[in-house]
């Protein structure tokens, strides 16, 4: 029986070498197959690619102009696509409004300096005033001393 035990153990050594072996080639998984490659000759010609995208094309020659003041717009001499050449008016602006704000605003600065004319002579006026009341105190003053010097000096009482 040892000698029958012997090869038993060395038969399931043996399949457990040749079972790692198997598995680590990767046999049973179809490891072992040459990966199948296609081979093309290299050609020149043109690249064609096709994207589909929506927006919008804008030119890099297009310029947006903000306007100087506040108006409405009374006439445009132009049409989009239209090439205009340096100094071609291309808008024109209502400018009865911008006539009659223009004199709100010179009328605002001439009130704002007759104010401030008004302010300065008001101002002078009360310096004058200050100084004649200061004039007067000072006249005063020596009236005052004039009439202490004039009274008499009291009698001198004696008391009990």
């Amino acid at each position: 029986m040892k000698k029958g035990k012997k090869i038993v153990i060395g038969v399931a050594a043996v399949a457990v070498v040749a079972g790692g072996i198997y598995a680590a080639s990767g046999a049973g998984r179809g490891g072992s197959q040459i990966p199948q490659v296609a081979i093309t000759k290299a050609e020149t010609g043109d690249v064609e690619e096709i994207v589909d995208a929506t927006g919008t094309v804008v030119s890099d020659e297009q310029k947006t102009f903000y306007s100087p003041v506040n108006a409405q717009i009374k006439s445009v001499s132009f049409a989009e696509g239209d090439t205009v050449s340096k100094g071609t008016k291309l808008i024109e602006f209502e400018v009865k409004n911008l006539e009659r704000d223009n004199q709100k605003a010179e009328l605002n600065v001439q009130s704002g300096q007759y104010d401030y004319k008004n302010s300065i002579n008001k101002s002078n006026e009360a310096q004058q005033k200050q100084d004649s009341a200061k004039a007067k105190v000072s006249s005063l003053e020596q009236l005052r001393s004039f009439w202490k010097a004039l009274q008499p000096a009291p009698d001198p009482v004696s008391l009990p």
